[in-house]
C-alpha cells in the first residue's frame, strides 16, 4: 500500500476524469461513505474509501479548525489494520472554464518528518483518441510544520496554446516516513484564471531587474494589499503591507539562495497581481 500516489496520479487521469462534481462547495459539506460511517467532502474521492473496506480508521477528517466557514479537510495517518500503512490522500476532478494559472489555497500542519506532495493538473479531452491528457500542471511540496493558516501560490505551466476543460488535483502524503503524529489540514482552494489576455497582462508586476542579485523595484497596483514572496517550497520569506497611492516597492532579497521566487500581491478587494522572481548568485 505504501507506494507513490503521485505516479498513481499520473497513471490513472484518463479513468477518473468525468467522474467528480463541482468543489464549488468548499469543504462546507460532507457525506457518508458507502456502508461505512466515514465522511468525504463531497466532490473529493479519498482514501477514506479504502480504510473503510479495511475497516480501518478515516484518514481524511472533517474539521472545524477552518480557515473560513464552518469546516476544512484535514488529512491524518491512522493507525495500521493490515500491517500496511495508507496516508491520507484525496483527490479532485471537475471541469473547468478557460486557463488556470495559479492554484492557490490555505494549509495548516504538523509535519512528523512527513512531507505533503499536491499536484494541480489542467486536462483537455482528446476527441480523437477518445481520452484526457494533461497539457498544463503545478506541483509542490510541504515538509515545514505551521501552526497557523499558512498561504500557498503555485503557478501552472502549460506545454501549449490549448485551453483545458477540466482539472485533476491531488493531495498526498510522501512515502519517506508515514508518521502516526503527522496531520495536515487544508482549506479555501482555488485556481487564479484572467478572462482573457489583456487580463493576464495586467495582473502581472512590473519588476526590474529581472534577473537581479535579489535588490529589485517592483511597480505594483495602486491599492492598498498586501505583497508576499514565496521560494519555489511555497514558503513566504517575505510580506510587506503596501499602502495605495506608493505604488512603487523596494525589495531586497539578496540574503536569500539563487534560484526562482513568485511576488504575489492581493489588494484589499481580493484581486492578485503576480510575477516571478530569478535571483542570481553574486558571482553570476
Amino acid at each position: 500500500m505504501k507506494k507513490s500516489l503521485l505516479f498513481l496520479f499520473l497513471t490513472t487521469v484518463s479513468v477518473s476524469i468525468q467522474s467528480q462534481t463541482l468543489w464549488s462547495e468548499g469543504f462546507e459539506n460532507w457525506s457518508i461513505v458507502t456502508g461505512s460511517s466515514l465522511e468525504d467532502p463531497n466532490g473529493w474521492f479519498t482514501g477514506n474509501i479504502i480504510q473503510s473496506m479495511l475497516g480501518g480508521s478515516a484518514c481524511v477528517l472533517k474539521s472545524d479548525d477552518a480557515h473560513s466557514g464552518q469546516h476544512a479537510a484535514k488529512l491524518v495517518i491512522p493507525p495500521s489494520t493490515t500491517g500496511d500503512i495508507l496516508g491520507g490522500f484525496m483527490e479532485y476532478v471537475g471541469p473547468i472554464s478557460g486557463r488556470a494559472y495559479y492554484f492557490t489555497g490555505w494549509y495548516k500542519c504538523n509535519l512528523d518528518q512527513d512531507t505533503m506532495q499536491l499536484v494541480a493538473g489542467m486536462m483537455q479531452w482528446n476527441t480523437t483518441g477518445l481520452e484526457s491528457g494533461m497539457i498544463g500542471a503545478c506541483s509542490g511540496e510541504i515538509s515545514e510544520s505551521s501552526s497557523d493558516y499558512t498561504y500557498f501560490s503555485y503557478p501552472i505551466d502549460y506545454i501549449g496554446l490549448e485551453v483545458p476543460d477540466s482539472v485533476l488535483i491531488l493531495f498526498a502524503y510522501g512515502d519517506d516516513v508515514l508518521s502516526l503524529n503527522s496531520t495536515f489540514t487544508v482549506d479555501d482552494l482555488a485556481l487564479q484564471t484572467a478572462s482573457s489576455t489583456l487580463d493576464l497582462e495586467r495582473s502581472l508586476i512590473p519588476v526590474y531587474p529581472n534577473p537581479s542579485n535579489g535588490r529589485i523595484s517592483l511597480h505594483l497596483p495602486s491599492a492598498n494589499g498586501i505583497l508576499r514572496i514565496y521560494d519555489s517550497a511555497g514558503r513566504t520569506i517575505r510580506e510587506v503591507k503596501q499602502e495605495a497611492g506608493l505604488p512603487i516597492s523596494l525589495l531586497d532579497i539578496s540574503n536569500e539562495p539563487a534560484g526562482f521566487y513568485q511576488a504575489v500581491f492581493i489588494d484589499d478587494n481580493g484581486k492578485a497581481s503576480t510575477q516571478k522572481l530569478i535571483v542570481r548568485s553574486a558571482a553570476e
